[in-house]
């Protein structure tokens, strides 16, 4: 029986295996029956305590270079989530500036340690901020994600040149131009900084998701979508954040308004109004995108509103018009937002119910 199940575990654990979950240093754990499964994600999570401290000890700074080692025998792995917050940053300090300073033997001994802190085979990354550092250490990256979690929320914001390239870290990493990286969903503040660094660092970019936590951005939609044509020709999917979170004049009905609509017909006039002017705040976007970025092919406003390029005309009622000028247009595709379940049989639900009755679900905008 032992030895059917030995066989049953040999067939099925690449299979059933394929996403592993670390939180935890390695010394504490079995690597050898990790690396059997041929993972092709892994989620590492740092927040616990277990990582600097353990049975009243500092953990060491070799848990990094145990993590780089460890990475390193999934030959199959192509996805990596790494969740930490800014303090865990000093044990790769450390493991980077003990590899930089020790003494080399020899050329080959100092390619082979620094060959030991890249991942060549990972293609999709997904990292808190504090581990946004790790883009320098995957040349082949195509997928970068950068969220926070909720335990993040602590820290003091940090922009995305030094988040990218933290500046106490001694190890240098490749040249960081990143040529591969086709998609980036990340939040920041997106001052004109910060999209001029995205836009030189990762040049090929092919989906851009430009989240948010504050009110709105610190540039404009116009200056971003200048930039962002000027500089990213191969764009072809963007993902801003709503409507009201940008400078573009429109803002919801507040609470307040709604009270005093004492009657359902007042407040579908309310909603009705409110609607159209969120219609043509999102198409004075959507203008500005779609003319100043010749290639995007899709524009999405928040997770709900989404845009899609339509072709030019070829005849009838103003082709020649759009051909001689190439005015872009496209076309809506809208959804009602989710509700929470904690509104649900409350008032509220109800006038989200009358609101999302309203929605213009398509439309064509010019």
């Amino acid at each position: 029986m032992t030895l059917v199940n030995r066989r049953l575990h040999s067939l099925l654990a690449p299979h059933l295996f394929q996403t592993l979950v670390i939180n935890a240093p390695l010394k504490s754990l079995d690597l050898d029956s990790l690396t059997r499964f041929h993972a092709h994600t892994l989620k590492v999570n740092m927040f616990g305590s277990l990582w600097w401290w353990c049975a009243g000890v500092y953990v060491a700074s070799c848990d990094a270079v145990d993590l780089f080692h460890f990475l390193r025998r999934f030959t199959g792995l192509r996805c990596l989530e790494v969740s930490m917050l800014g303090r865990s940053v000093d044990l790769f300090e450390a493991a980077f500036t003990h590899a930089s300073s020790s003494n080399k033997k020899n050329k080959e001994e100092e390619e082979e340690e620094e060959d030991m802190f890249l991942l060549p085979r990972v293609n999709r990354l997904m990292v808190s901020s504090a581990g946004a550092f790790l883009v320098r250490h995957c040349p082949a990256l195509e997928t970068l994600m950068v969220r926070d979690e909720k335990d993040c929320v602590v820290e003091a914001y940090t922009e995305l040149a030094s988040r990218f390239s933290p500046q106490r870290l001694g190890y240098p990493g490749f040249d960081f131009r990143h040529e591969a990286l086709a998609s980036l969903d990340a939040v920041a503040i997106w001052s004109v900084e910060e999209v001029h660094f995205v836009t030189s660092t990762f040049p090929h970019l092919r989906r851009l998701v430009m989240r948010c936590e504050t009110y709105c951005y610190r540039a404009s939609v116009a200056r971003l979508t200048r930039i962002l044509g000027a500089e990213l020709k191969q764009l072809r999917s963007l993902r801003l954040s709503p409507i009201e979170n940008l400078d573009m004049g429109f803002r919801s009905v507040w609470k307040r308004a709604v009270q005093a609509c004492k009657t359902e017909e007042l407040r579908m006039r309310l909603w009705d109004r409110n609607e159209r002017a969120r219609v043509e705040a999102e198409n004075g976007v959507a203008r500005l995108a779609f003319g100043d970025v010749d290639g995007l092919v899709e524009l999405g406003l928040g997770e709900m509103r989404v845009a899609r390029r339509l072709p030019l005309l070829l005849d009838g009622y103003g082709a020649k018009e759009q051909q001689e000028e190439r005015i872009p247009r496209w076309m809506w595709q809208r959804k009602a937002e989710l509700l929470d379940d904690c509104f649900a049989g409350t008032v509220w639900a109800k006038y989200r119910a009358e609101r999302d009755a309203v929605v213009i679900g398509s439309e064509v905008g010019y």
